[in-house]
Formats: structure tokens, C-alpha cells, sequence
């Protein structure tokens, strides 16, 4: 079975991330699908990623689109750039068909697959919650489906599912909870737990960073705050979350950030006390190894979300430490948390216009913060191990694209302007039509200018436009001029 992992190009695959969800997961699954035999798995992603030698990187960017300065992320979303990515993928299985392809970045809502006549079965998981600025993407798959299209759509939570069933009206093949590489977790045990509250992620509202630092402060307990502030959420951060910080990491740079934080992970490692009671400390983005020391000394991990998040990997991983969740009965929580075993799960009361009432929910934080030492270390990553390993997530995986391809018939099956069904042996090599130097800037030009001679040149690849077809790439160019998002 070939397999063609489509990634976003906001961010690079490697393990140096110190921010990165979707990008974690891909990574994970390409590692597990090479080891498995008769599987050959290929990796669309920016060319700055690492597969550590693991299947075989193809890219149309050579470096990724998303910058990082100090603790605060410059973020873009230009839809044409996606759409440059999505047709270099088109060329490639041209001459090298995939058995599946794996879309993570909304491939199956793109132009690019819309007006092509692609057989080969499409299986996208659905990393995000529903949106609104999202909603002609959605309509996009609704269209997809009632079309008959070969594409199938898999939720990374029950929760998730349902919310897209029941709002969207789609279909899906089944649930696949995002994994962790539980192994390269430390495990912990109770006597090796400091005091600290541990929260970890994007610095926003709907996250609950302010609402971690209100029970730190209700407790006294010391609380370290870990991750970076998007600038469309650069006003929460300096309202709800700097005003409370008692200490920051030393240095103006980020290089000079980062030279404080190895040494603060550093004296954590060797089992000092890094925070004192009452302290709230922002240390900023953090990579594996850092979030991984971190995990594993908290006394709890705080979830308090706002949302219903989709599927938050901090669950797992931190679980996969020995250290124990506490978080709101919202979206995945309940799925990842078992209740009263591996953490707490809280009822996430709201008032009558619909706002989560905070004192409420600070109160009952207290006292199952109380009842934390009854939590077995070793009940947690036995839980991740079982649910959420890598290896679980890659297996669930295979067993559909499996099951997808013999009720297809479509084992194999080609793109009807490719000449054969062989695909080419799996290598580490790069392929890119576009030379290291082109930057994002002119990628999208090229973009534009492709699809032009590609429609000129091959029927098969841009067939005559639907009225539905040409509403929707009038959607995508509304949304590009707009597009002042942020991945959740």
C-alpha cells in the first residue's frame, strides 16, 4: 500500500517544533506506516521538515510559512499557497499514483481536487472545530460527498464527529484519536511530582490561560505557564495573562530566551525546585524535550478550556508521564480524561447567555486539586498506551484505508492521466519542481501560472467548470482576501 500524507505548509515536520498539533500527528503516522511491511508512506510537508530518515519527503516550499519572534507567532493563511501545494501533489501522482492519500490540509475542499478527475480514494481527517469563516470549506465537502466523490472523512474525537454530523450534515468513515510517541515520554511516579500547576499551549481565550492562572492564585500553588501568543490573540495576552506573570524568563532575544529556559529545564532535570509557592512564570515556547521534563515533575496538568476542543495532545502527553488532568467536560476532554482515574473532569456550568460560570468552576478546580495524590501515576500511561500511542493511532489508520480500498475495488486504482499503476520505490529523496530559493511570494505566482498551462494541456486535470464549481472557487478568493486567520 502506497500512501500519500498531504501536510499544511504552516509548519515544518520535526521534533525541534516547539508549537505544532497537526504537524506532531503526521509526523507520528509516518513513522509507524514505514515500519509497517508492504507499506510505503510519502510525506508532502515544506522542505525544512525531518522524517528522521522515515519514508520519503516531497515538497513544494522550502521552508515553511509561519515565523516566531521571541514568545509571539506572525501567522498567514493565503489560500493560494495551499493551492500551489495541492497541484504539485496532482503532478506528482501524474506519473506516481498512491493506493490512498491522506489529506491534512484540506485538500478534499481545494480547487485543485474539485476540478480534477481523481480516482484515488481521499481520506481527510478533520483536524478543527466548526467555524464560521471555514463554512464554504464545509459546503465544499458536503458537495464532495453528494457528488459521489471518492473521498472519505474520519473525526479525531466522537465529540468532534458528532458537532460536524450535526451542524455540517457529513459523513464519516470512523474515528482515529490522535497518538503520542508514548515511549519517548519519562514516566514519573508520585515521589518524583513537584507542587507545580502546569499549563501548557496557544495563549488564548478559549484555551483558559487566565482561568489557570485564577486557580493558582485561589490555591497558592505555583503555576508555569508554557507556549506562544498568536497576534490575533496578542490583546488577551497583555489584558488577562501578563499583568498576573511574577517572573519571565531572562533575555530580550529569543536566543537569549531560550539560553534561560534550557538551564531552567536543566535544574528541573535534576530534580530542583525551579518555582516557589504563590510564583505564576511564563517561560515561553517550548520544544519536546523541555514540555516532556515539564509534564513529568507537574502536580497536575490544567485543561480548563473554554471550547470544545477537537483533540488537545497535551492530554495524552502529559498523561504519558505519569502526571494527572484536570479539565473542563468539554468537546474531547471527557473522551482522552477518565474521570476520577486518570484526572478530573469538571462540569463546565453556564449562566443563561451562555457563559461559563468561573467562579463555579474555580471552586470545584479546588477541591479536586485536593483529591490529585489519589490518582495512580501508572493508571495514566497505561490509558495512553492502550488509546492514544502513536502505534494505536497508525494501526486504526491502516485498517481503514484497508477497508476503504477492497470496498472500492480501487486497489491501485490510477488518476485517469497517469499512464500505469506503479508507483515509484519508496527513497529519502526530495522532489520539488521549485527551486530552494522561490519564496512564498512567488510560489503563489507560480501557482497561478501552472494552473494555466496545466488547463491548457491536459483535459483530464481541469475538466469545464460547474456553476457549482465556479461558486466555490469565487468562496476561496473571497476567503484568501480576507485571510487574516489562525490555525486552533
Amino acid at each position: 500500500m502506497h500512501i500519500l500524507s498531504i501536510a499544511p505548509v504552516f509548519l515544518p515536520l520535526s521534533p525541534r517544533l516547539k508549537y505544532a498539533g497537526t504537524e506532531r500527528v503526521i509526523a507520528g503516522l509516518n513513522e509507524h506506516y514505514s515500519q509497517h511491511r508492504g507499506v510505503k508512506s510519502i510525506v508532502a510537508a515544506t522542505g525544512d521538515s525531518d522524517l528522521g530518515g522515515k519514508g520519503r519527503l516531497i515538497y513544494t516550499y522550502p521552508q515553511a510559512l509561519w515565523s516566531l519572534g521571541a514568545h509571539i507567532r506572525k501567522v498567514t493563511n493565503p489560500e493560494a499557497l495551499f493551492e500551489r501545494q495541492f497541484i504539485f501533489c496532482m503532478e506528482f501522482m501524474e506519473k506516481r499514483p498512491a493506493d490512498i492519500i491522506h489529506d491534512h490540509a484540506g485538500f478534499a475542499a481545494s480547487n485543485t481536487y474539485s476540478e480534477s478527475d481523481l480516482r484515488i480514494p481521499v481520506v481527510s481527517t478533520i483536524h478543527g472545530d466548526v467555524y464560521k469563516p471555514e463554512m464554504y470549506k464545509y459546503v465544499q465537502w458536503k458537495r464532495m460527498q453528494d457528488a459521489g466523490r471518492n473521498v472519505h472523512f474520519v473525526a479525531i474525537s466522537r465529540s468532534q464527529k458528532r458537532k460536524f454530523e450535526q451542524k455540517i450534515g457529513l459523513r464519516f468513515a470512523g474515528v482515529v484519536h490522535n497518538g503520542v510517541p508514548v515511549e519517548s515520554y519519562p514516566f514519573v511516579d508520585s515521589s518524583g511530582k513537584h507542587d507545580y500547576l502546569f499549563w501548557l499551549g496557544r495563549i488564548c481565550n478559549e484555551k483558559g490561560t487566565d482561568l489557570a492562572i485564577k486557580l493558582a492564585k485561589v490555591t497558592g500553588r505555583p503555576l508555569i505557564i508554557a507556549g506562544e501568543v498568536h497576534t490575533i490573540n496578542k490583546h488577551f495576552y497583555e489584558r488577562k495573562v501578563r499583568p498576573h506573570i511574577t517572573r519571565f524568563l531572562e533575555g530580550r532575544s529569543f536566543k537569549q530566551q531560550e539560553r534561560s529556559r534550557q538551564e531552567f529545564i536543566a535544574k528541573l532535570e535534576r530534580g530542583e525546585q525551579v518555582v516557589k509557592y504563590g510564583e505564576i512564570i511564563f517561560i515561553g515556547p517550548v520544544d519536546d524535550r523541555q514540555k516532556q521534563a515539564l509534564y513529568s515533575r507537574a502536580y497536575c496538568q490544567i485543561v480548563l478550556n473554554r471550547w470544545e476542543e477537537p483533540f488537545g495532545l497535551i492530554m495524552p502527553e502529559a498523561m504519558a508521564t505519569g502526571t494527572p488532568v484536570l479539565g473542563t467536560r468539554l468537546g474531547s476532554i471527557p473522551e482522552i480524561v477518565k474521570h476520577k482515574a486518570t484526572g478530573f473532569v469538571l462540569p463546565a456550568t453556564k449562566d443563561r447567555r451562555g457563559r461559563l460560570k468561573e467562579d463555579l468552576l474555580i471552586g470545584r478546580a479546588v477541591k479536586a486539586l485536593e483529591k490529585v495524590p489519589q490518582i495512580k501515576p501508572r493508571d495514566c500511561r497505561a490509558r495512553v498506551e492502550k488509546f492514544f500511542s502513536n502505534s494505536a493511532m497508525a494501526k486504526g489508520y491502516l485498517k481503514l484505508f484497508r477497508s476503504i480500498i477492497k470496498n472500492a475495488g480501487a486497489k491501485g486504482a490510477e488518476w485517469t492521466a497517469s499512464g500505469g499503476t506503479t508507483m515509484a520505490s519508496t527513497s529519502t529523496a526530495q522532489d520539488s519542481p521549485i527551486t530552494t530559493g522561490t519564496s512564498p511570494a512567488t510560489a503563489s505566482s507560480q501557482a497561478s501560472s501552472w494552473r494555466t498551462t496545466r488547463s491548457s494541456t491536459t483535459s483530464s486535470f481541469s475538466p469545464p467548470k460547474s456553476k457549482a464549481q465556479k461558486r466555490t472557487r469565487s468562496l476561496a478568493k473571497s476567503r484568501e482576501r480576507s485571510s487574516t486567520s489562525t490555525r486552533r
